[in-house]
């Protein structure tokens, strides 16, 4: 079950098929027919372990944990507008963009890539979307 709150016209929901966050923040917020997500990580669901150390393969459980999150707030990975990816070196672009690629072959959405110094639980890859609501 997911929590869901709203207040005037933002809803903010925190999803039960992925990891719940730490410290607490929602997965998702939406307005105006907008979907924000937060960073969403590649732990295997229910727990804070990574299926391998490999970017490409963090990279497609990011992409799993996503998807989950973006359908259970109305979206899907077809309505992505915006991708912005942190990892936490410019050498795992490759790998990470083979994972990018199968998962999006044709008219990927934008995206942004960001090189920063470290993310939490020693993750590789995080991606924050912005999407549009499937009957937005």
């Amino acid at each position: 079950m997911s929590l869901s709150h709203e207040v005037d016209t933002i809803r903010h929901i925190t999803s039960d098929a992925v990891t719940k966050p730490l410290p607490i923040y929602t997965h998702v917020t939406i307005h105006n027919g907008i979907v924000y997500t937060s960073a969403i990580q590649g732990f295997i669901p229910g727990t804070f372990d990574f299926p391998s150390l490999d970017p490409k393969v963090q990279t497609a459980q990011v992409l799993a944990n996503l998807r989950a999150v973006l359908e259970q707030a109305g979206s899907s990975m077809n309505h992505i507008l915006k991708m912005t990816i942190f990892m936490t070196q410019t050498k795992y672009f490759a790998r990470i963009n083979e994972a990018i690629n199968e998962e999006f072959p044709e008219f990927p959405p934008a995206r942004s890539s960001i090189t920063v110094a470290d993310l939490p639980h020693d993750a590789e890859v995080v991606i924050e979307v912005i999407a549009a609501l499937k009957n937005g």
